[in-house]
């Protein structure tokens, strides 16, 4: 006789997670993250401060010589010995802080101002895009003052990829092929903050994501999902490898430039309403925000190889009416599994999330597969059905 059990809820499917999201004392509102040398500089909204953090040493107040009465630090860029501060002034005028001090000698301990706009940098050139003026490019670093306006365009967001250069505002996106010469405006539907990683440029606006593998030619949609259900997306980051995205339900990632994602471990956020997140070498910030008595801002840490590696990451959100079974389990050879639902494919995995088995589009609501050739130990089936992925855990006996 076969014994069957059903769930029908709404779970967390996890396992068992080693470590999970740290806090650090600092309860700001964050607008922005820039990684330089050993540290990270990170800008407060709330108090209008600059702070530098290492993991070592914790985080300490910074920008002398930074005036926050013209606005806040929206952008960092970092060239050479340089990091540069992009600031937006009140009544929508702009100016810039880059730090002339070699990161050798004091990491960014003094600034000065030396012109205006958002900034980014794609190892030779840096540019500043004002929301007023146009797009400007600087050969030396803007150490002597010495930039070249190269566009009339209004820069909200600059991005780079090669020598390709982005910048988009409410109107949409123009796009440089020879380091900012010249301008071709790409679309007018899209816009939002722009991000790259490697090849992908994306855009996030208003909950959603828009992704471009060609520098900007064909556009499609990124749907940030667990077992089906869309999130509302706030931020996305990345380690130049794997891409994250901060949501109204905590942070997922993908392995895969965006076509499928995973929670990771959000049970320590307080919120967890992810608003933005930043990369220092293998280690993720990420600001939440919740209301307990007032708003509230905290800022949680992890390294990064915890969230990718899938014995300690695992974890998925199982869809509603969630009608699987497995069995038996534990198991010595043949398993089943009755889903109520097509099954997409299935997929066996070891603790170190390898894949061990494939059992491909088998489209019907019972899959079967055989572990008897496995070695004792646990293993970890992923079930896609059409409603998204689920992940459960089974012992070989």
């Amino acid at each position: 006789m076969k014994h069957i059990v059903f769930v029908f809820a709404i779970i967390l499917i996890s396992v068992p997670c080693l470590a999970q999201w740290n806090y650090i004392d600092l309860n700001v509102q964050v607008s922005a993250f820039g990684a330089h040398d050993t540290l990270l500089f990170i800008s407060s909204t709330s108090n209008n401060e600059l702070y530098r953090y290492s993991v070592a040493n914790g985080y300490v107040v910074d920008g002398n010589g930074i005036d926050f009465s013209q606005g806040n630090i929206t952008s960092f860029a970092s060239l050479g010995q340089y990091l540069f501060a992009g600031m937006t002034r009140f009544w929508g005028e702009t100016s810039i802080g880059p730090g002339t001090a070699s990161t050798s000698s004091d990491n960014g301990l003094h600034w000065t101002a030396v012109a205006g706009g958002n900034v980014c940098s794609n190892g030779k050139y840096l540019y500043c895009g004002d929301g007023n003026s146009g797009i400007y490019r600087s050969e030396d670093s803007g150490k002597f003052n010495t930039w070249d306006n190269i566009a009339n365009i209004s820069a909200d967001n600059l991005a780079t990829i090669g020598i390709n250069i982005f910048a988009s505002n409410s109107m949409g996106i123009w796009r440089s092929i020879d380091t900012g010469n010249n301008w071709t405006k790409l679309t007018s539907s899209i816009t939002g903050t722009m991000m790259q990683m490697d090849s992908l440029l994306l855009i996030t606006s208003n909950g959603s994501v828009t992704a471009s593998s060609d520098s900007g030619e064909h556009w499609a949609a990124v749907t940030v999902d667990s077992a089906g259900v869309p999130m509302h997306v706030n931020c996305l980051s990345t380690d130049g490898t794997h891409l994250f995205a901060g949501t109204t339900s905590g942070v997922f990632l993908s392995l895969d430039g965006g076509s499928h994602w995973r929670m990771v471990g959000n049970d320590k956020l307080a919120g967890p309403d992810v608003i933005a997140m930043g990369v220092f070498d293998d280690t993720m910030l990420a600001v939440d925000i919740s209301y307990n008595f007032g708003l509230n801002y905290a800022i949680y840490i992890r390294p990064i190889p915890q969230m990718t590696d899938s014995t300690q990451s695992m974890v998925v959100l199982a869809p509603a009416n969630d009608s699987l079974a497995i069995y038996p389990n534990p198991a010595t050879g043949m398993v089943t599994i009755l889903a109520g639902q097509a099954v997409l494919g299935v997929r066996v995995l070891n603790v170190l999330g390898e894949q061990l088995l494939d059992v491909s589009n088998p489209y019907s609501s019972e899959a079967s597969f055989d572990l008897s050739h496995f070695a004792s130990g646990t293993y970890f089936i992923e079930i896609e059905t059409a409603k998204g992925m689920v992940l459960r855990k089974i012992a070989r006996k």
